[in-house]
């Protein structure tokens, strides 16, 4: 799963708490900042709930490893653990394509 970042809230209670999903890449931009040695993205992402529900547009702004960033590119979906409180509060398992 993703790691928490300093640009981005905790999510990693959402690997145990989360509600299983998928996010999809519509837009990504680098920053030109770095965690890690990692390029940190703003990712514009339609998100959807695997127990059903329309998708929803949500923003990611954290790092992604490099062997993942050619894949966010194309626009595959990944799997996502989502906030059932927060929706907006995304986990995206950059290693993972979603099911």
């Amino acid at each position: 799963m993703t790691t928490t970042s300093p640009l981005r809230d905790d999510l990693t209670d959402l690997a145990q708490t989360g509600v299983p999903g998928e996010a999809q890449p519509l837009d990504l931009r680098e920053t030109g900042a770095y965690v890690d040695r990692e390029p940190v993205l703003e990712v514009l992402m339609s998100v959807r709930r695997v127990d059903g529900g329309p998708p929803y547009p949500a923003m990611y702004l954290g790092p992604i490893a490099e062997p993942f960033l050619g894949r966010a590119q194309d626009g595959l979906p990944f799997a996502a653990r989502i906030d059932p409180q927060r929706p907006d509060r995304v986990l995206v398992d950059w290693t993972a394509c979603a099911a």
